[in-house]
């Protein structure tokens, strides 16, 4: 780097006694190829001349080496001087190439002088370069130095894909895994350990995997496949030379090879991809990472020694996956003899009125996502054709849609009457004779109406893997065919790439059949009329009514009909019978129990009264008030049509008006939104129009009986003129509205300026369900999620790696903390959102909220998700991790949730902030798990204290005792304790009631705030003590019965626990009434006789016996047998006797009961039953009275 060329430039190294060279190299100067040489010469330990390398010069060229070996050097000899010989160098002259001009060595272990080298020492090694310049001789040393280390082993791993790719999902991909210790190691490389963590998107193909390992002779290594490592979410494939193969890898440069499959899973993106191989660990003191193809930092620390920092040898393989646009749809249906959801081939079964529900699922198979999905579902019916294909179908009856689909947020259901609508969603040509569909979001007023279906899934994307599920209710008719016969349904589609590839074809998945059997008793019935004259009885020339909904639920067994802690059995709407005739339910297929039904009129309807004229099969057996039934039981085999409802309007006849508030995402004034995106907790008022400034009414927005929110309704208003007004929630305002004039049922009507509708006139009779509002909501860019899972361990923290799934199909709601306490407050908190989980990437159980503005939240999973058929039926929240994490913590996949009765579990208030939450403006961490409800129990008893009889007057006391039999702590124990005033007054109880009034019952409402919470295996004791009031002998077995009852029991995990009852008899007798011992009536050869004995006969001068026929309830006459008293024995002592007497008058095939009468001083002083006979050979032994 001079000003002039320098000459006879030469550079000599004397080789250090440590090394021994092993390689010479010609570097690759910067001058033109083949014209400047260099000349390379040696001295040895045996020859001190230069002697030349073979093949000097070496010109200008690719760099060139000579190994030592090629010298022919003696045995023994070896270098100890290289000399390099440059001649004269121009300016700019640099000796370059990958390393240049110089050689290779390795570090004896002794050296040339006989002594031992020894780890760490440092070799210096330095050349001397010469040369002429300017005619002086210039002169220039540089030294470097290396630090010796023990034999090591310098190994090099070799990754690669050998077939498959590129790959579609679902294929398979070979990869081939190389390990070999290069001829650069000095060691054998001991128990080496070689490993693949696998990216996501590849799973192992078991028992695939092969090795070979050539002329090394190497055993088999050990395989293991561990899911999860670390808590990646990957699998990692490890395969050990260790234990019983155990292998020492020698320095040969000779390959171990493994070579093994994978599948591509589902989803897995598009593009190259890189699988990387490594040696995960070995058995080496130390190793060279200097001849391996790739060295990364071993962040998954592979090698186990919790350092993830240093570096590990490895290699990666490319792959490539192919874009694959797909889209899964199929239809299942359940009816009421199956145990699930079926699909073609198979179909499922049903009867007349009963269940015949079908359930659609959307899922995106592939890895590309989907946009602008579109289904169109037409209902079967006699004489209809497939969506697309338009062969016929062949369905021999139709089924009823009873209520409207049940589909994810996001989804906007459109309902139709028209059996062949117009479809060019899916059939761009019409089909020919398609009729207008008239779509609309509102279902017609009788929804059994509706022949066809579409969902529209908007701008909502389906990610790879994703899937949605759509429910809706039908039943079978009560006129279909009962012999087989199929109803066939099906359904068309078509959806859209989402990343600018196109639409893909309009597809018809297979469709599904249900057929009908006759009806299976046990069976409920059955009709609900309108009661033109409302008197409650079923008149000739009254008729049915469709459409009313009515539920059947089985009592717990406490003889309550509550139907907020009885089980729900199922709904469904009163249609034609067989007959075509209007107003007919049923429910069938039912197991022996107690039911009772629950019936909804409509609006301007009331129930009429029950139980009138003295006609079960004529009558009407709701409540008026509550619409329930009577509690009845069906045994198995019944058949009970008895039990019918009148509605009646009454006179004169009163009007309603509701319907809808909603949030109105794109803000055109029309309700195609998602059924979800309802609002509830919407002040809504009500005015004569002739009176604007002083409400009638006042009522908020809530959950229809089929749990959608934003519904409303004022009932029983006179007819006139109103007008309504809605009142905004905060940060809200009014969407576009609609014509004046007349309600449309989808558009909104009030006024934005000032909430208020248009007044309209009601007519008597009149139901006007066509007042809506829509709302825009506050939108923001934040959200909030995201797992609802079966927390099957009960830790609180969710394992997917442990078989932890998630949970489809959960309502859960989004409420603002209004009242800023951190908690859910039920009515004041302000409604938000309603979603649904679903499955997310091919996980199940994810849900969200999106569009959120800063503030405070709580999110609710809806009480409706734990009922009877619901996807938290059973299960309860976990309990793990209490007490319960604050969901501002950020800390993911643990429960925040806890129960709150009536309102399903709920959340504390989490946070939401720009550019704070975990994952930029998306919190993902508010997470709800739920585990199976422990198993809570309880027994209780009832028992007299003391023994019986007791006399008038006399104390008599009970102990009711409640054992906790179960796994959880009863937290409520209302207790109640009824009997019959007529023979017992309440004087008395231990612990003390809510009070102490002789009127039949005496209750504890929560027996825990006395005793405390009943652990399991506690007990808790109740003394209630009365006073004996009158003589028990002339009822059922001469005794009073005293019931305990324990209701509406609350344990831990919030499920309530069923009401049970115990009963304990008492006899009571008169003051002068004598004592039995014992009483035994025998019938033998036409006579019966009658054996009694006395403690004592201090009150009584003899005795009289009287006979009647027993006929239960209805008992006959009694009648004396003894003309003459039989006189006692021991009148007037303390003292007893023993009584026989013959009654020979009695008739062959006959039931006696027999009474025995006391006779005092001063008449007849009393009666106590003697038992009971059956002539011609029962005998019917009485309890034995001591």
């Amino acid at each position: 780097n001079g000003d002039t060329p320098i000459s006879s430039v030469t550079i000599t190294d004397v080789i250090p006694p440590q090394l021994d060279v092993t390689v010479i190299r010609a570097g690759d100067p910067n001058t033109p190829d083949g014209t400047f040489p260099i000349t390379i010469t040696y001295q040895t330990n045996l020859n001190s001349s230069w002697q030349t390398v073979p093949g000097s010069p070496f010109w200008t060229g690719p760099e060139q080496t000579v190994p030592v070996s090629a010298l022919g050097l003696a045995s023994g000899e070896y270098i100890t001087a290289l000399r390099w010989e440059y001649g004269e160098i121009p300016l700019g002259f640099e000796d370059k190439g990958t390393d240049g001009s110089g050689f290779l060595a390795r570090i004896l272990a002794v050296d040339r002088n006989g002594q031992p080298v020894t780890s760490g020492q440092v070799i210096e090694n330095c050349a001397d370069g010469l040369g002429l310049y300017n005619g002086q001789v210039q002169g220039r040393t540089n030294c470097t130095t290396v630090k010796a280390y023990p034999p090591m082993p310098a190994p090099d791993v070799d990754k690669a894909v050998t077939a498959g790719s590129p790959a579609n999902p679902g294929d398979d991909l070979t990869f081939r895994l190389k390990l070999r210790n290069t001829t650069d190691g000095t060691a054998n490389l001991i128990n080496p350990v070689l490993a693949d963590l696998l990216p996501v998107g590849l799973v192992y193909k078991p028992g695939s995997w092969t090795f070979s390992s050539g002329s090394l002779g190497a055993p088999a290594p050990i395989f293991e496949e561990i899911p999860n490592y670390n808590g990646t979410g990957r699998t990692l494939l490890r395969w050990r030379w260790d234990g019983a193969s155990a292998y020492n890898l020698p320095p040969t440069g000779d390959w171990l090879q493994i070579v093994f499959q994978v599948t591509v899973a589902a989803g897995t993106a598009p593009g190259n991809h890189v699988n990387t191989g490594v040696l995960a660990t070995h058995a080496s003191p130390e190793i060279t990472l200097a001849a391996c193809a790739d060295r990364y930092p071993d962040s998954h620390d592979l090698d186990g020694d919790n350092d993830t920092t240093e570096e590990i040898c490895a290699d990666d393989a490319t792959y490539t996956i192919n874009a694959l646009a797909a889209l899964e749809s199929e239809k299942l249906v359940k009816g009421q003899l199956d145990a699930a959801y079926s699909k073609y081939p198979d179909s499922g079964l049903t009867v007349p009125g009963g269940t015949a529900d079908y359930r659609l699922k959307v899922r995106n198979p592939g890895n590309v996502a989907m946009t602008d999905l579109v289904i169109v579902d037409i209902l079967p019916f006699v004489g209809d054709t497939g969506v697309i294909d338009l062969s016929a179908r062949n369905s021999q009856w139709r089924p009823n849609l009873i209520g409207p689909v049940s589909a994810p947020a996001g989804v906007t259901v459109y309902y139709s009457t028209e059996g062949n609508p117009c479809r060019p969603e899916v059939v761009p040509d019409g089909p020919p004779g398609c009729a207008a569909p008239n779509w609309s979001t509102v279902p017609p007023a009788d929804i059994t109406t509706v022949q066809s279906l579409k969902f529209d899934f908007g701008s909502k994307v389906l990610d790879p893997l994703d899937e949605f599920t759509l429910n809706w209710p039908m039943r079978a008719p009560l006129g279909a065919p009962t012999n087989g016969e199929i109803a066939w349904n099906s359904f068309g589609y078509v959806s859209t790439r989402n990343d600018g590839g196109g639409a893909l074809l309009p597809s018809e998945p297979f469709k599904v059949g249900i057929a009908i059997q006759p009806i299976n008793p046990a069976a409920y019935g059955d009709f609900v009329w309108l009661d033109t004259d409302r008197d409650g009885i079923q008149d000739p020339g009254e008729t049915g009514i469709n459409g009313i909904r009515v539920e059947l639920y089985r009592d717990n067994g406490d003889g309550i009909a509550d139907p907020s802690s009885d089980t729900f059995v199922g709904f469904t709407l009163t249609s034609n019978n067989g007959g075509g005739d209007p107003g007919y339910y049923l429910f069938s297929d039912l197991p022996e129990g107690d039911y009772y039904a629950k019936f909804y009129a409509a609006p301007t309807y009331d129930i009429s009264p029950k139980n009138q004229g003295g006609d079960p099969g004529l009558d009407s057996d709701a409540d008026p008030a509550t619409g329930l039934t009577a509690i009845t039981h069906l045994d198995v085999g019944e058949f009970d049509y008895t039990w019918d409802v009148g509605l009646f309007q009454p006179d004169p006849p009163v009007a309603a008006v509701g319907n809808y508030v909603w949030h109105d995402l794109d803000g055109d004034g029309v309700q195609d939104e998602s059924a979800a995106d309802g609002i509830n907790g919407v002040t809504v008022r009500i005015y004569a129009a002739s009176d604007p400034n002083n409400p009638l009414a006042t009522t908020v927005t809530a959950n229809d009986v089929n749990g959608n929110p934003g519904y409303y309704l004022f009932d029983n208003l006179a007819p006139g003129s109103y007008l309504l007004e809605f009142v905004l929630p905060g940060g809200a305002t009014f969407t576009t509205q609609g014509p004046t004039g007349s309600s449309d049922p989808t558009d909104s009507d009030p006024d934005p300026n000032n909430g208020r509708t248009e007044s309209f006139t009601l007519a008597g009779g009149q139901y006007d369900d066509t007042w809506d509002a829509g709302m825009r909501l506050p939108v923001g860019n934040l959200s909030l999620g995201d797992r609802v899972w079966n927390d099957d361990d009960n830790d609180g923290l969710y394992e997917p790696a442990d078989g932890e799934t998630g949970v489809d199909g959960v309502k859960l709601t989004l409420y603002r903390d209004t009242d800023g306490n951190g908690v859910y407050t039920p009515g004041v908190d302000e409604f938000v959102a309603t979603t649904t989980s679903f499955t997310k990437a091919g996980v199940p159980g994810y849900y969200e909220f999106t569009n959120l503005i800063p503030g405070d939240y709580v999110v609710q999973v809806d009480e409706s998700n734990f009922g009877n058929g619901g996807p938290l039926a059973g299960l309860i929240s976990s309990t793990g991790n209490e007490p319960t994490p604050d969901p501002d913590d950020d800390v993911d996949d643990d429960d925040n949730g806890d129960p709150m009765a009536g309102h399903g579990v709920v959340s504390k208030a989490i946070t939401l902030a720009a550019g704070t939450e975990p994952a930029g403006n998306h919190n993902p961490t508010l997470d709800f798990g739920f585990y199976p409800a422990p198993q809570g129990s309880y027994v209780i008893t009832k028992s007299l204290n003391g023994a019986g009889p007791f006399r008038v007057g006399e104390t008599i006391s009970f102990t009711v005792r409640i054992t906790n039999t179960g796994a959880t702590t009863i937290l409520v124990l209302p207790l109640r304790d009824t009997y019959d005033t007529n023979y017992l007054t309440i004087v008395g109880a231990t612990p003390s009631p809510a009070d102490l009034v002789n009127d039949g019952t005496i209750d504890w409402p929560d027996l825990t705030t006395a005793v405390g919470d009943l652990a399991p295996g506690d007990s808790a004791s109740v003394v209630v003590t009365f006073v004996g009031r009158a003589d028990t002998t002339a009822l059922t077995d001469g005794v009073t019965i005293n019931t305990a009852t324990a209701h509406d029991l609350q344990q831990t995990g919030g499920a309530p626990l069923p009401d049970r009852s115990d009963t304990a008899p008492v006899q009571i007798i008169a003051p002068t009434a004598v004592l039995l011992a014992d009483r035994v009536l025998v019938y033998r050869s036409g006579v019966v006789n009658i054996r009694w004995s006395t403690v004592n006969e201090s009150d009584v001068f003899g005795f009289h016996i009287y006979r009647g026929e027993y006929r239960g309830e209805q008992n006959g006459e009694l009648v004396r047998l003894t003309q003459d008293m039989i006189p006692a024995q021991k009148p007037g002592q303390n003292a007893g006797a023993a009584y026989e007497y013959l009654d020979a008058t009695v008739q062959a095939g006959k039931h006696y009961r027999y009474v025995l009468e006391f006779v005092s001083g001063s008449g007849p002083a009393g009666q106590t039953k003697l038992g009971e006979v059956l002539t011609g050979g029962q005998i019917f032994l009485p309890t034995v009275n001591r």
